[in-house]
């Protein structure tokens, strides 16, 4: 209950709410000896802390996650940990290891025909690519990601990614392909009344004053 508790501060941005509750959850389910529930909680936690950019202490709830996970064979949760561990690899830099670790998780959730835990692990691994550089890969992975996210109608995540290809033609040095891209996204965004509407405004704005 304390999970689920916590889950749901963490969703409406509640994060020190959200990690009160995960804490006095993780403690009980200690207590109880449930690992799976308590690796479902560290996951949680984890997330929590990267929301807050805290990367270093979710590694440590996500790696102890993924060994609780892996002792139970538990492919699902081994899927998320591994996703969320690279996620937390490639914001501390480790960029190797974020995409060997996205890798696998990617294995296991096309394994178990999970199509949302794919296409956020391959925006993950385009993310990590992008920061190395080597945008041509990162738009391979973020298409990739797209085409699944339009396939299972999520909007919202649709136009995230086009936000993020849109970056990489910029980074790429291909202006006209990077607005292309970010008027697509503010479409979405506008039909959606999200917030992130405003910020690709400003970013299509600034692009045009150059």
């Amino acid at each position: 209950m304390r999970t689920s508790i916590g889950y749901a501060h963490a969703r409406i941005g509640h994060f020190s709410e959200a990690e009160e509750q995960l804490l006095q959850a993780l403690t009980l389910l200690r207590r109880l000896g449930s690992e799976v529930h308590e690796a479902n909680a560290l996951i949680a936690l984890g997330v929590v802390h990267e929301e807050q950019d805290r990367y270093g202490e979710a590694k440590e709830h996500l790696e102890r996650a993924l060994h609780l996970h892996k002792r139970h064979h538990e492919k699902a949760g081994q899927a998320h940990a591994l996703e969320n561990l690279g996620w937390c690899h490639a914001h501390l830099g480790e960029y190797p290891e974020a995409v060997e670790t996205c890798s696998a998780a990617l294995k296991l959730f096309q394994d178990l025909n999970d199509r949302d835990g794919e296409a956020d692990t391959l925006d993950s691994i385009g993310y990590t690519y992008a920061e190395l550089g080597n945008h041509e890969q990162a738009r391979t992975h973020y298409e990739s990601a797209l085409t699944l996210w339009r396939a299972m109608g999520n909007r919202y995540d649709e136009a995230d990614v086009l936000t993020r290809i849109g970056d990489s033609y910029a980074a790429s040095g291909d202006q006209q392909a990077a607005r292309e891209a970010w008027q697509q996204a503010l479409i979405i965004f506008d039909e959606l009344v999200q917030p992130d509407a405003q910020l690709l405004r400003a970013k299509l704005e600034r692009q045009q004053s150059c």
